[in-house]
């Protein structure tokens, strides 16, 4: 019973050990990541290359948007 007890509080101080290493690594601060969340809705973007991808996609897409109304409103 003891070894079980013992186990099961190393792997929880390791699991939060490893969480907290993880965001230390993350050199966002806390208004970085409440605009973010406001500006994608709640969901937390945390790397840099994940953030410049869904710029450009946005971007994308809102030139095809443009490029499809622009169709649309010219066909009578």
């Amino acid at each position: 019973m003891k070894f079980t007890r013992v186990m099961f509080l190393l792997l929880t101080s390791l699991f939060l050990i490893a969480c907290s290493v993880n965001q230390t690594y993350n050199n966002i601060s806390v208004s970085e990541l409440r605009k973010l969340a406001k500006k994608y809705g709640g969901v937390y973007v945390f790397n840099q290359k994940f953030i410049e991808e869904i710029d450009k996609r946005e971007a994308e897409r809102k030139e095809m948007s443009k490029i499809l109304g622009d169709k649309i409103r010219s066909n009578p």
